[in-house]
């Protein structure tokens, strides 16, 4: 049994030669595809895992594992000829930083779309502002159904109505919003005047946070 944690990069496979029968993945904010390749069969390829699914390969063993992932995230998965795991999948966390730097009057920065999959329902979101930005600035968490802004909609909570204002020198915090759609991302726009201060954001992705 071998417990794997790395960072996978957008679109970049990673392999590995392991042995087993079973194959669980443990941490993943974002579905990934693998393939696990038995000796002298076709590929057994599943696309879009999500943290807590697990794969038995009975007596036909596969030897070769191939992972991809659509966005830059933390992936952990266990390969083990003995069936282990939990009753529910543990909490998988990711951590984005947007930096705000100089931004012109009514400028806007925005992280990458984040796919966080067909179970979006899962995931917990959670922003930060710290810095300056000029009267009228905002950052919000906003959601669309295709990673191209298509059907743009701000996440949604308690006490969040999409963005907070952040016409302060100072800290202001999002927490507990969900997605309302498979794609999401941190943005922060500035108010009416230049902005010579620096300022960033940050963007807290957890699915299964009550695992």
């Amino acid at each position: 049994m071998k417990r794997y944690s790395l960072r996978l990069q957008a679109g970049v496979p990673v392999e590995f030669d392991h042995p087993g029968r079973f194959f669980t993945l443990l941490n993943a904010i974002s579905p990934v595809d693998v393939a696990l390749q038995r000796v002298g069969h076709q590929a057994e390829v599943m696309e879009g895992m999500t943290a807590g699914l697990w794969a038995d390969f009975g007596d036909e063993h596969f030897s070769r594992i191939r992972i991809v992932s659509q966005i830059d995230q933390h992936v952990a998965f266990l390969v083990s000829m003995v069936r282990s795991g939990w009753n529910a999948p543990p909490p998988s966390v990711e951590f984005y930083q947007l930096d705000a730097p100089n931004l012109a009057a009514s400028g806007s920065v925005a992280l990458p779309w984040i796919y966080l999959g067909d179970d979006f329902a899962d995931v917990v979101l959670s922003a930060s502002f710290a810095g300056v930005s000029s009267g009228g600035g905002q950052f919000g968490i906003q959601c669309c159904t295709d990673g191209a802004g298509t059907n743009l909609r701000n996440a949604v909570g308690q006490g969040y109505n999409g963005v907070a204002n952040v016409s302060i020198t100072g800290f202001v915090s999002i927490g507990s919003a969900r997605p309302i759609f498979p794609w999401t991302r941190l943005v922060i726009i500035n108010g009416s005047t230049i902005q010579s201060a620096g300022a960033m954001g940050h963007l807290i992705v957890m699915r299964n946070p009550s695992a």
